[in-house]
């Protein structure tokens, strides 16, 4: 219990670390220090997640995808990490693949308003902006309050 805990507290370290380099613009340094806290607690997906997330933020969909799907895996394919994956095909300019992932997850989970915004979200992509309003429209009927959709379709409006 002891070297769990301890590795903990040395990777929180190194992710404050990558924080402070990657705002003072030292990319390079901050991914080392990000993968560096990710190996050493490699049971939490959610250290994976903090190198998806720098992979999309810097443009390397690469790094992006991989860090992704490490995190399902860590995770044993939970869903949020899943959805992780999905977000990083959307930041890689993927749109159709995303809009097929998002398709197919609807048909399973009809009523989940993410679902439909990640949907509009390859839609605009895709410079499809009908399919897209339908998708946001769609999201703000199962949740009047998704500011994503509503931002979606202030994207299409010009707004």
């Amino acid at each position: 219990l002891v070297a769990p805990f301890a590795l903990n507290i040395v990777a929180d370290t190194q992710l404050e670390r990558g924080q402070t380099a990657e705002l003072s613009g030292n990319l390079v340094h901050a991914q080392d220090l990000y993968e560096s806290a990710s190996s050493m607690a490699s049971w939490q997906p959610a250290l994976e997640e903090v190198v998806a997330r720098f992979g999309m933020r810097n443009g390397d969909a690469a790094l992006a995808q991989a860090s992704a799907v490490e995190a399902t895996v860590r995770s044993g394919g939970q869903l949020r990490w899943r959805e992780l994956q999905w977000q990083t095909l959307l930041a890689s300019g993927e749109y159709a693949t995303a809009r097929d992932v998002y398709q197919s997850l609807i048909e399973q989970r009809p009523t989940d308003s993410s679902l439909y915004v990640g949907l509009g979200i390859a839609h605009i992509g895709l410079a499809d902006e009908g399919a897209a309003m339908v998708a946001f429209n769609t999201a703000l009927q199962i949740n009047p309050n998704s500011e994503q959709a509503q931002a979606g379709l202030a994207q299409i409006s010009g707004g």
